[in-house]
């Protein structure tokens, strides 16, 4: 697996798992939704624990998706 598919796997898990789903169909269609491609340039906020982060700009890859 990529990165970005663990990424999205982990999402699935926890989307699911809050949603108290357990059609185990639905983790996969979220593992399977490549929603990076979704994303305008950037910078973004992304919230985080601790508050509110701003990445740098730029495309999204998914060689990097942590890369702020």
């Amino acid at each position: 697996m990529t990165n970005i598919e663990v990424l999205r796997a982990f999402y699935a898990r926890y989307v699911t798992a809050k949603g108290a789903s357990t059609d185990p169909r639905i983790q996969a269609a979220f593992a399977s939704v490549e929603r990076e491609k979704y994303l305008g340039p950037g910078p973004w906020n992304v919230y985080t624990l601790t508050g509110y982060i701003s990445t740098r700009g730029g495309p999204v890859r998914s060689d990097s998706f942590f890369d702020f």
